[in-house]
């Protein structure tokens, strides 16, 4: 059921959007879509959220090139501050060079922050949520060099540490069995492999994009738990006339022995099933597929109709199709860098008794 919080989120997250193209008119970005080097485009921030309630920030963009035959590298910088005191602080990197045979790709991040908790699996279907705090620096860094035309290959380490606090007292979360549910360490490394054909790193028309991944998490490198994780990513995208594009993705994780809450599968949020909290649904595996279609409507305005199906289980030989979600939605998007084809999207979801909007910057996938 849809509280009032929610819908006041939702109006709040409408007007930023017409506040900053308002602010951010097409002719103010002229200077910087002129230059050969480098573009940029800063986007102030005011929401409210029932997790936070008032926070206040600022989200940029930059693009640039390292060298004359690579793509643009991309680099995102966001802060926020919340009267909860809750701080957010995460800068997303896509840097390519040496005409494009290596990548380094990541996240650098801190936060302290309130989440929704809603259980583990399946069974938890009328659970309203209970909210913790959670604090934790984070890193993600990919180092991809290319072994053919459309082949890289290469290393990923990813870590967390979570300091949860604030846990509702006889909560789901606090139960026996719920690992991490105090503190936790992720630190895992390993291969990963893409392909990509793509016709455009930030708005593809065309091609394929495809990554596979496995990670150890283990305690030599200074984790709590001892676990691998897999992940296959598949998208999809075409075109049949100019600027109308289909996009769609089918997506897989495992996770083997007993990880932490907050590292089982998550289902949900502003890439994956648009319209679940993300962590709606939490378990040791996830499979989940999306489609997307993209149109432009006048100028630097487009718009996106989604829909998606997906489900988490214990393990895979436990699936049972009652366990299947789906969601369903529509998007309005604005071109903030027209040179990248870097854009604002703003996006709303909504499955069985659920929706949500989401603000952010760049293509769900």
């Amino acid at each position: 059921m849809k509280t009032s919080s929610t819908i006041f989120r939702s109006f709040l997250f409408g007007g930023a959007l017409l506040l900053s193209l308002g602010i951010f008119s097409p002719s103010s970005l002229c200077a910087q879509a002129d230059s050969s080097k480098t573009e940029r485009f800063i986007l102030p921030l005011v929401y409210y959220t029932p997790e936070t309630t008032w926070s206040f920030g600022a989200a940029g963009v930059i693009t640039f090139p390292l060298d004359s035959i690579s793509p643009r590298s991309q680099v995102q910088l966001g802060a926020a501050y919340t009267l909860n005191n809750q701080l957010l602080f995460y800068l997303p990197f896509q840097l390519y060079t040496k005409g494009d045979q290596l990548r380094f790709t990541g996240e650098l991040g801190y936060y302290r922050y309130n989440y929704f908790f809603y259980g583990v699996g399946n069974e938890f279907e009328d659970y309203e949520g209970e909210t913790y705090g959670v604090n934790y620096p984070r890193v993600r860094l990919n180092i991809l060099q290319r072994i053919g035309k459309y082949q890289l290959a290469g290393v990923r380490y990813a870590w967390d540490q979570w300091e949860v606090y604030d846990q509702q007292e006889g909560g789901l979360l606090l139960q026996e069995g719920v690992i991490g549910n105090e503190a936790s360490t992720y630190s895992a490394i390993g291969p990963i492999w893409q392909w990509d054909s793509r016709d455009h790193l930030f708005f593809p028309t065309k091609g394929w994009w495809a990554e596979a991944a496995l990670l150890t998490n283990n305690e030599f490198l200074g984790a709590t738990q001892n676990f691998v994780k897999w992940t296959i990513d598949v998208r999809k995208y075409w075109s049949h006339k100019e600027n109308h594009v289909w996009a769609s993705q089918l997506y897989l994780e495992g996770n083997s022995s007993t990880p932490s809450f907050n590292q089982l599968a998550l289902l949900g949020g502003t890439r994956l099933l648009r319209g679940y909290y993300e962590g709606r649904y939490r378990d040791r595996q996830l499979a989940a597929t999306q489609l997307e279609y993209r149109f432009p409507i006048k100028g630097r305005f487009g718009a996106v109709a989604f829909g998606g199906i997906g489900s988490v289980i214990d393990e895979w030989q436990n699936w049972e199709a009652d366990y299947l979600r789906y969601a369903l939605g529509a998007g309005i998007r604005f071109t903030l860098l027209p040179k990248d084809k870097i854009r604002l999207r703003l996006d709303y979801g909504i499955g069985p008794n659920t929706s949500a909007f989401y603000l952010t910057v760049g293509e769900a996938f």
